[in-house]
């Protein structure tokens, strides 16, 4: 699980617990203008994911960052998904940050309003 918080003109993702282990990463900072869309409507980025680093038992925990032959995601998930937030981005080393955040309409809310209503978001999918 994962706390994005937003610094200014930053987007913080800061790694929790164990899933630092599983990531290899304890915090990714980016900057707000390379958030092109926020989304927690269920749909995950498909295709095969080459680990690298990272941990992945399938079904149970995919984490770390992973590539598909054309850009890179950062993946922390479980089992659930119904807590999870996928935030694409444009110009910077990830193409997707795939992660489980404790409140995804808070989270959403967080980064649209930090965004100014910039960035095209599902938060509607989460209020039905």
């Amino acid at each position: 699980m994962v706390k994005i918080s937003v610094h200014a003109d930053t987007l913080a993702v800061e790694v929790l617990g164990w899933s630092r282990i599983w990531c290899l990463k304890s915090r990714l900072d980016m900057p707000l203008r390379c958030v092109r869309r926020v989304r927690a409507d269920g749909d995950l980025p498909t295709g095969y994911w080459v680990r690298w680093p990272g941990t992945c038992i399938p079904g149970i925990i995919t984490a770390g960052s992973y590539w598909n032959g054309s850009g890179w995601a950062f993946w922390d998930v479980r089992r659930r998904r119904d807590n999870v937030v996928v935030i694409e981005l444009t110009g910077w080393q990830y193409d997707y940050l795939v992660v489980e955040v404790a409140d995804p309409a808070g989270t959403i809310e967080q980064v649209r309003n930090a965004l100014g209503g910039r960035a095209q978001d599902s938060i509607a999918s989460l209020r039905r």
